[in-house]
């Protein structure tokens, strides 16, 4: 592949592994809302001992919803076509890497660990020599660590991405998500006679870590990321955190049938 091409693609690659990750985070926050959620339900008798419609409403839409996250998160797009035409997904951006092992190389992956490297935090005693040592210092082990990362994408030093590799972490991931993909699309996204049964939210938490421990996977090696699965729960900003509050409050006063109006809080611009 000319320079040129391989740097167009590594583009391309670098902005839909942006755009994936606002997919996987969003998904994150799903899985924190339905998890606060079941708690606001436990803390409340009506709630709790009977299922009702909006218990269906709730947790079957989240159940549905997320399903078909998962699913298109990882669909690696159809034979024969057009590349302009393939879904952004993170099966896609696993199958780019493996038709295209040359687009990040042992050397590519080096050489952007090694322009982050910010200049060690010298004592002022220090001479310029020795300041100079302990920058030498540091770049050494910087790229050390960069050669070793590589090896988990390459195997031990080989020069260019293993497609063996590759492809077995996106089947380790597919598999963990195995319960969660067949319920999407023989259940929602088509109506198979003999469709599988609902997923369990237990599967369906190992499919959504499974998601996001691929997400993190690629991210290292396209953006250099060093974001790990647990911080992407905690990336979401979804407003007011406390939003569980507007559950434990009246909505409609009994007596009256009209809707209650909340006071608004010091120092708010409500009238």
């Amino acid at each position: 592949m000319k320079p040129a091409s391989r740097g167009s693609s590594l583009a391309k690659l670098t902005a839909d592994v942006g755009r994936l990750q606002e997919d996987v985070i969003r998904l994150y926050a799903w899985r924190e809302v339905r998890q606060r959620l079941v708690q606001v339900f436990e803390g409340n008798p009506l709630l709790r001992d009977d299922w009702t419609p909006l218990h269906t409403f709730i947790f079957s839409g989240y159940t549905a919803q997320a399903c078909l996250s998962v699913r298109r998160l990882m669909d690696r797009g159809k034979k024969g076509r057009e590349q302009r035409r393939q879904p952004v997904s993170l099966g896609n951006v696993m199958k780019q890497l493996c038709d295209c092992p040359c687009i990040i190389t042992r050397c590519d992956y080096v050489d952007r660990c090694r322009g982050a490297i910010t200049k060690a935090n010298c004592p002022d005693a220090l001479s310029q020599e020795e300041r100079g040592a302990l920058d030498a210092a540091v770049e050494r082990h910087i790229v050390e660590q960069a050669n070793r990362e590589y090896d988990a994408y390459s195997g031990p030093g080989r020069c260019r991405l293993s497609r063996y590799i590759i492809a077995r972490h996106y089947c380790e991931a597919r598999r963990k998500c195995d319960a969660v993909l067949k319920d999407a699309d023989k259940r929602l996204a088509h109506c198979d006679r003999k469709g599988p049964g609902v997923p369990t939210w237990g599967e369906l938490d190992d499919a959504i870590d499974a998601v996001g421990e691929l997400f993190c996977y690629i991210d290292r090696l396209v953006t250099g990321s060093t974001s790990v699965p647990d911080e992407l729960a905690g990336t979401w900003q979804g407003g007011r955190r406390d939003w569980e509050e507007l559950l434990r409050i009246p909505w409609v006063s009994a007596a009256s049938g009209q809707s209650v109006q909340a006071k608004p809080s010091p120092g708010s611009h409500g009238t």
